[in-house]
């Protein structure tokens, strides 16, 4: 989740976290959050499951803010 609000805030002048990630392919968010890209997989396959993530016309977004802030890695 750390890698993907940074993908997120890093795409947007206002870094807000519910922007469009940019487009990137598994392997390369893989690469940037150092894992598998099979982990990687699985864990935007159970985001996208329970709507932290979704699939938007402009791209993949954070949809659920609740996981990032309990893990303090967001402070709203």
């Amino acid at each position: 989740m750390a890698t993907l609000l940074a993908l997120a805030r890093k795409g947007n002048a206002s870094r807000d976290p519910q922007e469009p990630i940019p487009a990137l392919v598994q392997r390369q968010i893989a690469t940037i959050a150092d894992l598998a890209r099979g982990t990687t997989s699985t864990i935007l396959t159970r985001l996208r499951s329970v709507g932290t993530l979704v699939d938007a016309a402009d791209g993949l977004r954070i949809a659920n803010l609740e996981p990032l802030q309990r893990r303090h890695l967001l402070e709203l």
